[in-house]
């Protein structure tokens, strides 16, 4: 974030929420490997509050950041104040540039949203600023369990003597342009090397893949490490368990480990083997550090070319889980690791008695920021076991790692468990479920993230439809459609941005668009007994995309969200397959390629009118006929199927239009059979 040109626009800025980091130390964001560049979620702010975003807050255990700019509409000393739940931190640049950042205000606990001197630190020394500059800054956030919430608030040159707060509002914020955000960890993508599968993002903006050929035999999978316990050996250091008779060929237990931190069930008195192999995403010079109780080793090979180890890092004693400093031992040398090489890599840990933990942590030439993160599984390879003799007994608990199964335990030197027989795994439980209920409830949840929000406009697929708020559905092929469930935007305290007045086409192709009407849609209760509701109106057309378009909200606010859409859909039958279209005017009824069930009308006039105007929007399936001419500015929609027979002129004037997957014949015929030969051939066929 450097200069002018990162600023972005005004009253916008992103609130990017970190989900799944349990408590409230705000060091446990600092040091997630999602941490700043791949958020789980994102919303958008237009001023230094969360509250008005979400007044009964968020959720629990998460970390969240907002930064953006501050342009100052005065010149003279300001004060900011930070309130929060839990721990918060406000950094402020002295300039537009992030390399300037300091802390301006903190919450070193928690705070109410208006408690403004609970804490001493909540509120800045005096900070000057220039009319019209502006100032980069960060807002760091730790939510444990309970209420959670940010605001910055200030005085200004003209308000400094005054007793109250503001909030710092959507006239002097400004969003962040240049911030990074990279695809979600574990997102399939394509790495353009023929030589890997298996592409995925690794949450650091690199997509990597799986090479077919690996330089060792013991190479297992990509994404976690197994850790070996070895249990009821006294001391506290790793000589303890290197000396012990069952290691490293007798464990007592194990876990699968997704970051190299541990253990996940607490114990006393053992000691632990985590071994694996390490490939680097990119080529530079990476350090490692490590803390833990009691003692930790972390041991690399030099190379990509053999299994031994050099020590690279130890913590001797105790260091708690974020001390990186405990002791100069901790944190390696800059060790220059090579892009797509492999690096075998083991931890051994060794525990006494009280607090017991371990964790490595790196610092790589593709972050983002100088903390030091958990290394985790994306760059981690198993160590496959059959390459040795270590054999945990039979029938000894583990964790296969799998949430679908229970009872896991060694068998064979493999750790597995019983497959659940449901979903929810009821049978791991040990009891007899109930039947399900009879009547789903259907609920919804108010989670923001259960459901889908827009509050950029962007083209619509159907140019009709201009720069709006939409959703494509692509259904994978062309079904007959019937009745459909909608649970509007149910988002806890921001139901008012759902869809209100409502615009939904179809179209076979994608491209050629029909439309099926405009509609008013039922504000949700934002509440977790929403059962949304039914929607009857596609009464078995034929479509494989279906577009819905907002054309209004409850609120008239620039958002516009729906929580889920469940349509009833039938597999088209196979072309040519007999059927009736309940028109008794039509014979040798079939289904065609547009999974409509139509037949060839005769084309005898019956001169219904003299002459007819037809401006129906759409025109119902029928054969339409007139004694002396008929003019039309209507729409055949995808599905119809429509002839116009006239004795003298058939007109079809501006306007008129014919979609795709829909069938039209427009022809002269006199009111009379006769055995004459017609004049003119039918033009009847599909229009494509």
């Amino acid at each position: 974030m450097n200069g002018q040109s990162c600023i972005g626009p005004m009253g916008e800025v992103k609130w990017q929420l970190y989900e799944n980091i349990s408590g409230s130390d705000i060091n446990a964001l600092f040091v997630s490997p999602r941490f700043p560049q791949n958020p789980t979620w994102a919303e958008e702010l237009n001023n230094l509050t969360t509250i008005s975003r979400f007044s009964s807050g968020y959720n629990n255990n998460y970390g969240s950041m907002i930064r953006g700019y501050i342009k100052a509409p005065e010149t003279g000393d300001y004060q900011f104040n930070l309130t929060g739940d839990d721990r918060s931190i406000f950094y402020l640049s002295t300039d537009s540039n992030a390399a300037n950042l300091a802390i301006c205000a903190e919450v070193p606990g928690w705070s109410g949203a208006t408690e403004y001197t609970k804490y001493p630190q909540q509120t800045s020394a005096l900070t000057p600023l220039v009319a019209g500059n502006y100032y980069y800054f960060e807002i760091k956030h730790k939510e444990g369990s309970g209420g959670d919430h940010i605001t910055v608030s200030w005085k200004k040159p003209s308000t400094i003597s005054l007793p109250s707060w503001a909030i710092v509002p959507d006239s002097s914020v400004y969003g962040a342009a240049c911030a990074v955000l990279c695809e979600n960890a574990g997102k399939p993508c394509d790495d353009g090397n023929p030589a890997t599968s298996d592409d995925r993002y690794d949450g650091n903006c690199h997509c990597i893949g799986n090479p077919s050929a690996l330089p060792f035999p013991c190479i297992g999978e990509r994404g976690y490490l197994t850790a070996f316990y070895y249990d009821t050996i006294s001391g506290s250091s790793v000589s303890n368990l290197l000396l012990n008779p069952a290691f490293p060929n007798q464990p007592d237990r194990s876990e699968v480990l997704k970051v190299m931190k541990g253990p996940l069930v607490s114990a006393t008195l053992y000691g632990t083997r985590v071994r694996g192999y390490l490939r680097a995403p990119v080529t530079g010079m990476y350090q490692f550090n490590v803390t833990g109780d009691n003692d930790v080793i972390l041991r690399l090979s030099p190379n990509a070319t053999t299994n031994s180890f050099d020590q690279i890092a130890s913590n001797n004693g105790f260091a708690s889980t974020y001390s990186h400093t405990s002791y100069p031992q901790q944190t390696s040398d800059s060790i220059l690791l090579t892009a797509g090489n492999f690096y075998s890599i083991e931890l051994l840990h060794k525990q006494n008695s009280g607090s017991n933990h371990y964790q490595v942590y790196w610092k790589t030439p593709f972050a983002r920021d100088a903390n030091w993160h958990l290394l985790d599984g994306t760059y981690l390879y198993n160590f496959d076991y059959d390459c040795e003799t270590a054999c945990i007994p039979q029938g000894t608990p583990c964790n296969d790692g799998i949430a679908t199964t229970f009872g896991d335990k060694y068998t064979n030197c493999v750790c597995a468990g019983t497959p659940c027989s449901d979903p929810a795994c009821t049978n791991s439980l040990d009891y007899t479920p109930y039947a399900a209920c009879e009547n789903e409830t259907e609920r919804h949840s108010t989670n923001p993230n259960a459901s889908w929000l827009s509050c950029e406009p962007s083209l619509s697929p159907n140019p009709e439809r201009g720069i709006s708020h939409w959703m494509r559905y692509d259904l994978g092929a062309t079904y007959a459609l019937s009745d459909a469930k909608i649970w509007n935007y149910n988002a806890a305290n921001s139901t008012s941005q759902g869809f209100k007045e409502v615009a939904i086409d179809y179209s076979l192709n994608g491209t050629s668009w029909s439309p099926l009407g405009n509609f008013t849609w039922e504000q949700a209760t934002g509440s977790g007994s929403y059962t949304g509701f039914d929607f009857s109106a596609f009464n078995g057309i034929s479509a494989r995309y279906i577009l819905i378009t907002a054309l209004s909200n409850f609120s008239g606010s620039g958002c516009a969200g729906l929580s889920e859409f469940n349509l009833e859909a039938t597999t088209c039958p196979p072309v040519g397959t007999p059927c009736d279209d309940g028109n008794p005017e039509t014979s040798n009824d079939m289904y065609n390629a547009f999974c409509t069930c139509t037949g060839s009308y005769n084309l005898n006039n019956h001169c219904a009118e003299v002459d007819l105007l037809i401006e129906d929007v759409p025109i119902a399936s029928a054969k339409y006929t007139a004694q002396q001419k008929i003019t039309s500015t209507g729409l055949v929609r995808s599905g119809s199927n429509v002839v116009f027979l006239a004795g003298e002129l058939v007109t079809l004037s501006g306007g008129f239009e014919v979609k795709y997957g829909a069938e039209f014949l427009a022809d002269t015929e006199p009111c009379e059979e006769t055995s004459e030969k017609r004049k003119k051939k039918p033009k009847k066929g599909q229009l494509n």
